[in-house]
């Protein structure tokens, strides 16, 4: 039996470009679901792919973004030093840092805030929540049961109040 390929590995053959869309697509063969899924990738993503590609003539088994070895200046790009969750992590506590935000980021939590943001500003239609989906890699069900709630305006919560005052007497 084959090992489990990791989703957080994903490999030069991948992800590819869909020229009719002009976005890349990165296929998920084994997820935690065991269903495959099909993320679409951020445009700022697409621009380090190709820099990447350009420079170093990947092979297919090779990962879509790799770390590098080293310390300090001697610091090389290595096909074979994938990026771990810690690097990208590390990433975010940098840009954490550099703006200001006092509370830990993680992939996890970036991933949460822009699903959320996302849903606040472009709504909860079908079409939005298609698009997400396939931004994120998850299904349309699952993002409205993890990310719409009712959201009460201060004049609902006064009229709770009112209602709760009056159930008091």
């Amino acid at each position: 039996m084959l090992p489990r390929r990791r989703s957080d590995n994903a490999q030069q053959r991948d992800i590819r470009r869909i020229a009719e869309r002009g976005l890349y697509q990165w296929s998920i063969p084994d997820t935690k679901t065991h269903l495959p899924r099909i993320v679409w990738l951020p445009d700022t993503f697409a621009r380090f792919v190709e820099r990447s590609r350009d420079m170093n003539t990947p092979r297919a088994e090779w990962p879509i973004l790799w770390d590098c070895e080293g310390r300090g200046y001697a610091r090389i790009e290595n096909p074979a030093a994938r990026i771990s969750p810690k690097t990208i992590n590390a990433a975010l506590d940098r840009a954490a840092e550099k703006i200001g935000i006092l509370v830990k980021v993680t992939a996890h939590t970036a991933k949460h805030t822009y699903c959320t943001n996302w849903i606040t500003e472009m709504g909860d239609t079908e079409n939005s929540m298609e698009r997400l989906s396939r931004q994120v890699g998850t299904s349309v069900a699952v993002l409205r049961r993890t990310y719409v709630h009712v959201q009460f305006t201060d004049a609902d919560w006064e009229h709770i109040r009112t209602l709760g005052n009056r159930q008091a007497r």
